[in-house]
């Protein structure tokens, strides 16, 4: 019985050599989405993570895990990530940016990371969210894919249509791509909270 080897290259793109992470603090899901588009336009090609907290997502890391992020409260918060092979390059982009979105008063405060300790932290804010959802009690997770125009006001709606049967609903996500970590969280079970698919109907 006749044989085939196959010889297969696979090319892998290299580490980028120059990371760095900005965590803003913004007071409207309007500016929310002005920076994003800010950060498009100005960051271009070393733009690698656009994300999105919500101020309740927050503050439950801070209440159950004890993290402290590195800015003030906000209602908004965005991690934007660079990542390029030239660091000079890069950082002049990020300071454009940021020069542009704070000078306009879209953003209320930020703070930029290099060094991985710190970069590590703030990544923590928000990677460990689902973590702390668990202290509250019963936790409710939906993935929605959803237009950033209507981004948030799922959050909002769901949080007034529950009203006082929940502890917690708050959303944080990519908003890159449009993906909604839509979370909520109750003592205990309970099937109100349980969303129909009719629920994500825009």
């Amino acid at each position: 019985m006749a044989s085939t080897a196959f010889q297969i290259a696979i090319h892998c793109p290299s580490r980028p050599q120059a990371v760095n992470l900005a965590f803003l603090g913004l007071s409207s899901y309007e500016n929310v989405l002005k920076t994003y588009v800010a950060a498009k336009s100005k960051l271009g090609e070393i733009l690698s993570s656009c994300e999105f907290i919500d101020r309740s997502s927050l503050e439950c890391v801070e209440e159950n895990l004890k993290l402290k992020p590195p800015i003030s409260s906000h209602e908004y918060y965005m991690l934007i990530e660079t990542s390029g092979s030239n660091g000079t390059h890069d950082e002049e982009k990020l300071n454009i940016f940021l020069e542009d979105v704070l000078g306009s008063g879209i953003v209320d405060d930020g703070t930029v990371a290099s060094e991985p300790s710190r970069m590590l932290h703030i990544w923590g804010l928000r990677e460990r969210i689902a973590e702390a959802l668990h202290h509250e009690g019963y936790t409710y997770k939906y993935d929605i894919s959803i237009p950033l125009s209507h981004f948030y006001k799922m959050v909002e709606d769901m949080r007034e249509h529950l009203g006082s049967k929940i502890i917690r609903c708050c959303g944080y996500g990519h908003i890159g791509d449009g993906n909604l970590h839509l979370n909520i969280t109750t003592e205990e079970f309970d099937k109100v909270c349980r969303l129909p698919p009719s629920s994500f109907c825009l």
